[in-house]
């Protein structure tokens, strides 16, 4: 079809139903777009306007009047009658002043401050007709507004319309012959898409450019949102708990894992043999023709072992003397006959050379002392009684040969228990802490005099097993190796690593670095069992938010198509549906990171009281894999992330569709 349109009276298009009257009309007011040719107004195709000309077309040049009138129902009158000058940018002072002379004129000014949805519809038809001129429009359309009326709101609406078109264009969609011959200056017919008839008035006259200028009142977009949280508010109030929920325990999950690894580290500090490690060579043999090997160990040669720690500055390689005291031996407690116990050889009982700060009953012996020992809670939890001052005693015998010389040694001990220690518990077993330095004197003073006479020098026990062949039993197959101090720990560590790292005879292990590295497995292994449900819960908040915020939009979306329609500019329109969900799950991401301090706490001394260990939740706030601020800028950027997505999705699927499709009732 090919028609000019005049820029005043009323035109209306009639025509059986499905002849496209109401396509028709949805193309002129670029509701709907062309699938061919072209719509020209004031010399520009409708098709090729941007997104902001679309906008301002809808604002400025159109006003549309629906069957169903497409009210904001949850809203008064004047606000509806108001809202394309507010989306405009009009203040709402200016703009209720005007739409109240608009209701004056009417005489319908008793409708102004009642909600829409309460209003009867030929009521609701003269708001959507005030809510079409108050911009002054150059073309108003409309689609059957008279179509739900009683005929004597049909002819108000006419009367209406009629006078409207002597100062503007006026096309009107209906399928009431009789109004159509009574107020139309021109009739189009329609049939199958086509203009079968075209009578009456016809003028080529055409309208002033329309001058496009937008305010800068925003105030409308705030009114709205905060009815609508109020409207919503259960649901908000929904999301906004579950997503604290979720978002505290994804906190909580890595505040475990790094709260796991420092708890490892300084936790593990707490064990009184931490400087304390045994140094050896050990040599794999495969047996051919089986998957088995044998592993041959000896204690390294002395030069090699110091070459190699060279490394580590402060340290004292020691004599093993576990051939002739073992690390478990029966004992005596104030001369009652005890079961086997473990001993430990300490550099130092005082504790002087540690930085870590020990829970303690009773005194730590001065450094030097060799007739006092250190026992752990562990072994104190063993008897219903202190320890403190009581004396334990050792006795053992042992046989050393040389050539065709022997000698049987009985040796003998007494400490008196000096404190008892807590220490690191996790697989923490019972212990008996002793000075290396009183057995190290006692052997170095305890002669072989067989032996001696067979070597024909004064030979001890010290200097015997210093001299026997590295492969013996005598040697204990390695070397004891003495920390300095706290500071030498990591060297340790970096050479164990690179031993291992190079599969290197050489052999450095401490027993409270394995214990450490068990714990550091365990809370992986635990934090790994763990991530099936953190991932849950990131998928649940994700789908808790998104869909809410979906669920809220499908609620909203015919609201947001009228404001479309009205001409709502594209930030102030992504603002109104994006906004309500971002705001919950920015405040979620907020209160989960003020919570999640207090609740670590409360669950570390839940924690502490089981496994008594402390701080075991520990959130980086700070600094996390280096990088400062890292976990709650993630939290919050993920928090709006997933609420924009969840509130974006819908709205651009919407957007890209014709607005006609989005204004029919549902």
């Amino acid at each position: 079809m090919s028609l000019e349109l005049p820029s005043s009276g009323l035109v209306s298009i009639k025509g059986a139903s499905g002849s496209g009257k109401s396509t028709f009309l949805n193309l002129l007011s670029n509701m709907d777009k062309p699938s061919e040719g072209s719509i020209i107004f004031q010399d520009k195709d409708l098709s090729s306007l941007s997104k902001k000309e679309e906008e301002d077309y809808h604002n400025f040049d159109c006003g549309f009047i629906y069957q169903h009138f497409n009210l904001l129902e949850e809203y008064d009158a004047i606000f509806n009658v108001t809202l394309p000058l507010l989306i405009r940018g009009v203040s709402k002072k200016k703009a209720r002043l005007k739409a109240g002379i608009l209701f004056k004129e009417f005489g319908i000014e008793s409708l102004m401050n009642k909600k829409c949805g309460l209003l009867s519809g030929g009521e609701k038809q003269r708001v959507a007709i005030l809510r079409a001129i108050i911009t002054e429009p150059k073309t108003i359309f409309a689609d059957e507004p008279t179509g739900a009326l009683d005929e004597q709101n049909e002819r108000l609406v006419m009367e209406l319309l009629k006078k409207l078109s002597r100062s503007r264009l006026v096309v009107l969609v209906s399928h009431n012959e009789r109004i159509v011959r009574e107020y139309s200056d021109r009739i189009i017919e329609l049939e199958n898409g086509e203009v079968k008839g075209d009578t009456g008035g016809f003028c080529k006259e055409k309208g002033a450019k329309s001058l496009y200028k937008r305010g800068q009142d925003k105030s409308w977009v705030s009114s709205l949102l905060k009815h609508r949280y109020k409207k919503d508010a259960l649901k908000n109030s929904l999301s906004l708990v579950s997503s604290f929920l979720g978002f505290l325990a994804i906190i909580l999950s890595i505040g475990f894992y790094e709260g796991s690894k420092i708890c490892a580290y300084e936790e593990g500090k707490k064990s009184l043999s931490y400087l304390s490690l045994r140094l050896s060579s050990k040599k794999s043999y495969e047996l051919e023709g089986t998957p088995l090997s044998l592993v041959q160990e000896k204690r390294p040669e002395l030069e090699v072992a110091e070459r190699r720690l060279s490394s580590i500055p402060k340290k004292r390689l020691a004599i093993d003397y576990s051939y002739i005291f073992p690390s478990r031996m029966g004992y005596s407690l104030n001369g009652i006959e005890q079961e086997e116990a473990t001993f430990v050889a300490l550099d130092d009982v005082s504790l002087s050379n540690r930085k870590t700060a020990f829970s303690y009953e009773g005194s730590l012996p001065e450094r030097g002392s060799i007739d006092e020992v250190l026992v752990n809670k562990e072994f104190a939890a063993l008897f219903p009684f202190s320890l403190l001052g009581m004396e334990i005693k050792l006795a053992s015998s042992n046989s050393f040969s040389f050539s065709d010389y022997f000698d049987e040694a009985h040796f003998s001990f007494s400490f008196i228990i000096a404190a008892v220690v807590e220490e690191f518990s996790f697989l923490s077993t019972p212990k008996i802490f002793y000075p290396y330095e009183a057995i190290d004197d006692y052997f170095m003073d305890y002669e072989l005099k067989e032996i001696s006479r067979g070597k024909n020098e004064e030979t001890t026990v010290s200097s015997f097993i210093a001299s026997s062949d590295d492969g013996s039993a005598y040697s204990s197959y390695g070397y004891l190796l003495f920390l300095g101090s706290e500071n030498e720990v990591k060297p340790a560590k970096e050479l164990i690593s690179e031993l291992e790292k190079n599969e290197d005879e050489l052999t450095l292990a401490s027993d409270s670095f394995l214990v450490e590295e068990s714990f550091l497995s365990l809370t992986s292994a635990f934090f790994e069992s763990l991530m099936p449900f953190l991932f849950i819960a990131i998928l649940g908040v994700s789908f808790i938010v998104a869909f809410l915020a979906y669920s809220s939009f499908l609620e909203r979306k015919k609201e947001a198509a009228i404001l479309w329609a009205l001409g709502s500019d594209r930030k102030s329109s992504m603002a109104l549906h994006l906004l309500p969900s971002v705001i919950t799950s920015f405040l979620a991401a907020l209160l989960s990171l003020t919570a999640s301090s207090p609740v670590s706490k409360a669950f570390s001394k839940i924690i502490s009281s089981k496994v008594g260990m402390d701080n075991l939740i520990k959130i980086p706030y700070l600094k996390m894999f280096g990088i400062p601020f890292l976990l709650p800028l993630g939290i919050i950027v993920f928090s709006l992330l997933i609420a924009f997505i969840g509130a974006y999705v819908p709205y651009r699927s919407v957007k890209n569709k014709n607005l006609s499709e989005e204004l029919k009732d549902e």
